[in-house]
């Protein structure tokens, strides 16, 4: 458990400290990118999602906000580029998209638990009939 612990951590700080170097989205990508065939190649793909909630809680920890958009169907790229757009100068520090069909239609927005927007249909029509 140890090992699969510190294996974790070291690829945290790994993609932590080569996305900090990345001066654009371009090269964040191809970090990204770099960094999964690295750990396909090893074979410790099932430390994915342990090593991007350790990213998350880097980001965190140093005071980067991470905001989570949850919207009916799959966002855009382009729609997520244009959240991160506007996002990023408030000082929020990364994305997380999640679908949720119980949603019906249009995206709310959370940082943590909070609702930072909720432009949901949903909430729309319980607003409508309160």
């Amino acid at each position: 458990m140890q090992a699969r612990n510190n294996k974790i951590r070291r690829y945290v700080k790994a993609l932590v400290g080569s996305l900090a170097k990345a001066k654009t989205r371009k090269e964040a990508k191809a970090q990204m990118s770099n960094f999964f065939a690295l750990v396909k190649r090893r074979g410790d793909t099932k430390f994915l999602q342990a090593c991007l909630v350790g990213v998350q809680n880097e980001y965190k920890a140093k005071g980067k906000k991470v905001v989570e958009m949850v919207s009916a169907a799959p966002l855009s790229l382009t729609t997520q580029k244009k959240a991160l757009s506007i996002l990023k100068p408030k000082g929020f520090g990364a994305i997380t998209v999640r679908v949720n069909p119980q949603l019906l239609g249009g995206i709310a927005i959370f940082l943590g638990n909070e609702y930072l927007m909720d432009g949901t249909l949903r909430e729309k029509l319980y607003r409508m009939f309160l």
